[in-house]
């Protein structure tokens, strides 16, 4: 039977060598848990994900390789004897004189004295008493020696993260790194719409979509604003086309049909891999969207013109007592006014004639004033005076020009009449402007107008009040007559 004291030695020895031999392992197994854990987080971070298939493998052969190289100190392990389970014992419970070693000693001579037995069993008991307090003591790591850094903490705290970030995906980043990308056969997706100019104030049409298909499906046919903006963006295409045909005339043939017809390869987007084309729609056109010989998508546009805006004098011109003349004016367009100014021309004398070698002064103009922004129908009266113009007094023509926000413009009917002058009450200032008129509109008769003035001052007593009058109409005159 064996005593308790052995008993308890024998467990602890099986202790010591399980701690010992746990120590070894873990120690031996260090690298190979590096390599492991690198590569565990490489995959939780999704870099095989982003690798080709040939970096892929490369990389998993790398680290197989130094693997299986990591895991070579485990040939050197071996199960602990009872010796090194003995000192572990005796260094871990800190006893001195070593008593577990000593409890397995035995008396070199069996049939010895009384006096020597007794010694030996009181020898026995002591050492008894010690090792009712022998510890195994638990496992000791040997790491910090082996990696003086703790990159070991570094690597645990990036798993711990990565696969907090991935909890619940962790399947995937597991399967991206063990499959190869399959390249799908992925039909292009693209969207698609119409953008009316702004003036319009027209909203936007989709043309990709569930909604729009419904749309569409309806409708069989848009109609959208000259001067719309078709956009189109595709994604995942190889080599998209956009063809637009105008329609043919009745009884055209096919081939005819198919000369109107516009095609344009949709180029990539800059610093993209989207494809995009924007075109202008001025006409009535058959959209088709393909690629790589599939069609896509297929529209009827029908452009609404932007007609041009129109103007008139919509009754006589009355005057006013400053010498002013009030027009009363119409204008409207399909969308908008932009602007409506009075124009005036020389009409010509009462022969019909026109004064084609009339001094160039610029005619005279005058923006009207619209009572709202942009309106669609408009009419007032504009109130002008040009009585200062070397023009007043003579034969013009009137025409209102309107513009619309697209930039078109329409033109009144024009009108004649004599552009009111100021009237004078002085004989002298009346033929002086009447002289100024006719050199304006006749500058090669300018003799006409010398000996006319010549004659004005041949009695300065009955018309001249200052003799500065005098003199400044006689330098004229010179000046005249020597030009």
């Amino acid at each position: 039977m064996i005593d308790k004291p052995t008993a308890r030695l024998k467990r602890k020895l099986i202790l010591a060598k399980g701690a010992i031999a746990f120590e070894g392992l873990w120690t031996a197994l260090y690298p190979a848990l590096m390599v492991a854990g690198l590569a565990l987080l490489l995959v939780l971070i999704g870099v095989p994900a982003l690798l080709p298939v040939s970096l892929k493998t490369a990389a998993a052969v790398l680290f197989g390789v130094a693997f299986v190289a990591a895991l070579w100190p485990l040939r050197r392990l071996r199960w602990p004897d009872d010796a090194a389970a003995l000192r572990r014992i005796e260094i871990r419970s800190g006893l001195k004189n070593r008593p577990a070693t000593a409890w397995q000693d035995k008396l070199a001579e069996p049939q010895a004295d009384p006096a020597s037995r007794a010694i030996w069993m009181v020898h026995k008991r002591r050492m008894a008493e010690y090792l009712k307090s022998l510890k195994a003591g638990w496992p000791h790591s040997g790491l910090p020696a082996r990696d003086p850094i703790a990159l070991r903490s570094a690597l645990v705290l990036g798993l711990i993260v990565a696969g907090f970030l991935n909890w619940g995906q962790w399947d995937r980043r597991l399967s991206e790194a063990v499959s190869a990308p399959v390249k799908a056969s992925v039909a292009a997706g693209f969207d698609a719409w119409i953008t009316p100019p702004a003036y319009t104030g027209k909203p936007p049409i989709l043309l990709s979509g569930a909604v729009a298909e419904a749309r569409l499906a309806r409708t069989r046919q848009l109609h959208v604003p000259q001067g719309s903006l078709l956009v189109v963006r595709l994604n995942g295409a190889a080599q998209p086309v956009l063809t637009m045909a105008e329609p043919g005339a009745a009884g055209a043939s096919d081939e005819d049909a198919a000369q109107t017809a516009r095609s344009q390869d949709i180029p990539k987007s800059r610093d993209s891999a989207v494809h995009e084309v924007r075109t202008k729609l001025n006409e009535t056109v058959t959209v088709s969207l393909a690629d790589r010989g599939d069609t896509l998508a297929r529209w009827r546009i029908t452009v609404i013109p932007d007609a041009a805006p129109s103007a008139e004098v919509a009754g006589e011109l009355a005057l006013t007592p400053t010498g002013g003349f009030a027009v009363p004016w119409k204008a409207s367009d399909d969308y908008g006014i932009a602007g409506l100014e009075a124009h005036f021309r020389l009409a010509g004398d009462d022969t019909g004639q026109l004064f084609a070698d009339a001094l160039k002064y610029d005619p005279p103009q005058s923006a009207i004033s619209l009572q709202k922004l942009n309106p669609r129908e408009a009419d007032g009266r504009a109130f002008m005076d040009f009585t200062a113009h070397p023009w007043a007094g003579t034969k013009v023509e009137l025409q209102l020009e309107v513009r619309d926000q697209a930039g078109q413009k329409g033109f009144s009917a024009p009108v004649r009449l004599t552009l009111p002058a100021r009237n004078f009450s002085k004989l002298l200032a009346r033929a002086v402007v009447e002289q100024r008129r006719q050199l304006v509109l006749r500058p090669d008769d300018r003799q006409v107008v010398v000996r006319t003035l010549a004659a004005l001052m041949a009695w300065p007593d009955e018309l001249f009040t200052k003799s500065a009058h005098y003199l400044g109409l006689r330098m004229a005159a010179s000046r005249l007559y020597r030009a």
